[in-house]
Parts: C-alpha cells; structure tokens; sequence
C-alpha cells in the first residue's frame, strides 16, 4: 500500500488564488505580511522562504472584501522555494462565515477566469 499524498489528506479542496490576496501573519513575537497561494474554508498555502517549523501555531487576519478574517492556525507544512501549509484551528463563528463566503467568491473568479480561457 502506498502511503497517502497531502492532497489526499486534505478535508477541503484549495482554491488558487489572485495575486493580491495577503495575510497579516503573526508568530513568536514577529509579524510579517504573506501571500496566500492558495484557500479553502480548513487551510491556506502561504508563499515564503522563511522555514517557519511545523507545529508553530499562528495568529493570521486576511483584510478581503468579505470582512476581516482572524484565525488560529497552525503550520502542517514547510516547502523550500514554495511555503508553508497551515490548517485553520481556530476561530469564531463570524470569522468562518466570512470564510465561506471569500470561498464562494474565489470559486467564481477561478470559474469565471476558467471560461474566459476556454473561450479565447
């Protein structure tokens, strides 16, 4: 038997996401400004070359149209020249309300941009 991939771990497909969507990204007494590669309502990949060690819980806000998003999460996964996988542990209800709606909006832009593909 093989073992599992990470996607296959995965609870939620992640959806690509625009260039301009950011995370404020606190940890250790630090605070650094991320891109977020890609979403889903359970985690994000976060675009940086510092290894930040796995286990590592962090605090995030995404300021996006929706609202702003705080969240607990922490590091699952490090990959040099990629980032870092981070599951969302924590937060309130509004916040994941927030989240599903940044989902559906995300799903639609990569829809819509699907289509614009194919029609080209």
């Amino acid at each position: 038997m093989r073992p599992r991939s990470q996607f296959e771990r995965r609870k939620n497909q992640r959806i690509p996401t625009p260039t301009g969507l950011w995370v404020s990204c606190k940890f250790d007494d630090r605070r650094t400004t991320l891109r977020v590669q890609d979403f889903s309502v359970s985690g994000a990949l976060l675009v940086t070359e510092e290894p930040i060690p796995v286990g590592t819980r962090l605090e995030l806000l995404f300021s996006v149209p929706e609202g702003e998003i705080r969240v607990l999460a922490v590091v699952r996964s490090f990959t040099p020249g990629r980032g870092i996988g981070v599951e969302f542990v924590g937060m309130e209800s509004i916040a994941f309300d927030l989240i599903l709606r940044l989902v559906k909006r995300l799903l639609s832009t990569a829809s819509d941009r699907k289509t614009l593909e194919t029609t080209d």
